[in-house]
């Protein structure tokens, strides 16, 4: 069910429409699953860890450099670091997804023997998929096409998801996801179009908008939060004018847009 709001809706005419297309880094990739760059490098990989061997699976311990890759067990899909410093998952020459990186020449990725994924030029890291905390974790490229770090056959991280938080510019398409850091919570972009809150298969909020087939959902740098199909506003958070607020899904089952440590709106879903 949807539930109320911590601040008065907006008219539709304050619902802006804007950042919903993927920005152009090397190729046309997704900002959806970009995360921040929220912990250190690890002193478990240093410039004497090993590089990647050719295959499907980055180790713990190993690293991607400048111009490394891995392919898919049956060759459809390569994840490369770029020279340019970013890590592109393409399908021949279409990218689906990038870590949004370029910029960083010379930034090397590691997989962490604590679990976290880190992008990292001179110690200094740049993107990470906060996923520390799953040592001895793996991150594997699949014949589907999916990104994935796994834990002994558990799912920590893929593509399609972000940690803790979206950010402002960031978007989430069809099936992509952001999960608390405790993973009881997901708030979850559906193929048809509608935006929800999961605690397993248990639906906690709903944004009300299905069958609208390629809606996504965008953090706007404006503070509002905007699901849109076809360029038209299905729903919206209406807390435009609070520039660069960002939304957390919490350990507590709680979704909130948050300025700084104000909150703006939520979900209502704590301890559901």
């Amino acid at each position: 069910m949807n539930r109320s709001k911590l601040i008065p809706a907006l008219p539709i005419a304050a619902i802006v429409i804007s950042g919903l297309s993927a920005p152009m880094a090397s190729a046309s990739v997704s900002s959806s699953a970009s995360a921040s760059a929220s912990s250190s490098v690890s002193s478990s990989v240093s410039a004497a860890a090993r590089t990647a061997a050719s295959t499907d699976t980055l180790a713990p311990g190993q690293q991607l450099q400048a111009g490394q890759s891995l392919t898919s067990a049956n060759g459809g899909y390569v994840l490369t670091q770029q020279g340019d410093g970013n890590l592109v998952l393409a399908a021949g020459t279409q990218a689906l997804w990038s870590s949004g990186t370029a910029g960083y020449p010379g930034a090397v990725t590691s997989m962490q023997d604590d679990g976290n994924l880190v992008i990292s030029v001179a110690g200094q890291a740049v993107w990470a998929s906060d996923t520390a905390g799953y040592p001895g974790a793996a991150l594997s490229v699949y014949n589907d096409g999916n990104l994935v770090i796994s834990q002994n056959g558990t799912l920590v991280w893929s593509r399609h998801m972000l940690v803790g938080r979206l950010l402002p510019g960031q978007s989430l398409r069809d099936n992509d996801q952001v999960v608390s850091p405790n993973r009881l919570y997901t708030f979850y972009q559906q193929t048809g179009g509608n935006l929800v809150l999961l605690k397993g298969t248990q639906v906690l909020w709903s944004a009300g908008v299905g069958y609208h087939y390629g809606a996504q959902t965008n953090m706007q740098s404006d503070g509002n939060l905007v699901t849109a199909w076809l360029g038209e506003a299905l729903w919206a958070s209406n807390t435009g004018g609070n520039t660069n607020a960002y939304l957390a899904v919490q350990n507590d089952g709680n979704v909130v847009i948050y300025h700084g440590s104000t909150p703006l709106w939520a979900t209502n879903t704590a301890g559901d």
